[in-house]
């Protein structure tokens, strides 16, 4: 009796541990399903129109991106441009709401850093992680609203985690989750990935909406995705007034 338990714990282990799959497993299916590592990294620029709808306002958006760590992004309110950019160095803004009219303005501090972030994550993440020093660890197996989902969490150098939330069958990731801490307080952000199209041979979300701590809080739908679009460095930096030099803020 003793050794049909034994033998049957033994099949168990063994089957548990052959079925396991391993955080590398995951994430290349889901750069070979997402097109292949080597059509993911021909994409040098990213050209975007569409719609964001926020707060019950719908703005339309453009958004430039250039790797390396360039990115440019209009959006429209109530009919009067914004734009903010970021050239591998400096992170600013053209707005007419802060008084200012046309003339740029060099931003630091969080959001700078979440603009800077935007634009280094231009690369899929998942792509040669290592080498970026990134580590990935598998949290486990979850179910997502009736999907089960691989959970990964992910941590840059710069200690920003990410979880990804990557579905089982088709190794596409349907949500990222993140963590932000101000103080005392904790935001938890959710970002909702869908309508994922072949695009030169690459697979991109063309749906995106975000939650703040499970609240609604900004829909993106993208008309129109070029990549590989002719764009010069100049393109990305800081817009200066002739004869002027634009001076940074005093910390």
């Amino acid at each position: 009796m003793k050794k049909i338990i034994m033998l049957v714990l033994v099949f168990f282990v063994f089957t548990m541990f052959a079925s396991a799959i391993t955080v590398d497993e995951i994430i290349n299916n889901n750069l070979k399903v997402k097109g292949g590592i080597d059509n993911i990294k021909a994409i040098k620029t990213i050209h975007i129109t569409g719609i964001m709808k926020k707060m019950g306002m719908e703005m339309k958006l453009e958004l430039w991106n250039k790797n390396p760590s360039k990115l440019k992004i209009n959006v429209w309110v109530s009919g009067k441009k914004m734009t903010f950019g970021y050239n591998g160095k400096d992170v600013w803004q053209v707005s007419p709401f802060t008084g200012l009219g046309d003339k740029a303005q060099i931003l630091t501090g969080e959001q700078a850093d979440e603009i800077k972030d935007n634009a280094d994550e231009f690369e899929e993440m998942f792509v040669d992680y290592k080498k970026k020093g990134i580590k990935i660890v598998l949290i486990g197996k979850e179910d997502m609203e009736g999907t089960p989902v691989y959970k990964l969490k992910l941590t840059k150098k710069n200690g920003k985690e990410i979880f990804y939330f990557i579905d089982t069958e088709s190794f596409i990731e349907l949500k990222t989750l993140v963590y932000k801490k101000k103080n005392e307080t904790e935001t938890k952000i959710e970002t909702y990935l869908g309508d994922f199209k072949k695009l030169k041979g690459v697979m991109m979300a063309h749906n995106l909406s975000i939650k703040i701590n499970g609240q609604d809080a900004v829909k993106m739908v993208f008309e129109k995705i070029e990549t590989n679009v002719k764009i010069e460095d100049s393109f990305f930096d800081v817009p200066v007034e002739k004869d002027k030099k634009l001076k940074k803020p005093k910390k």
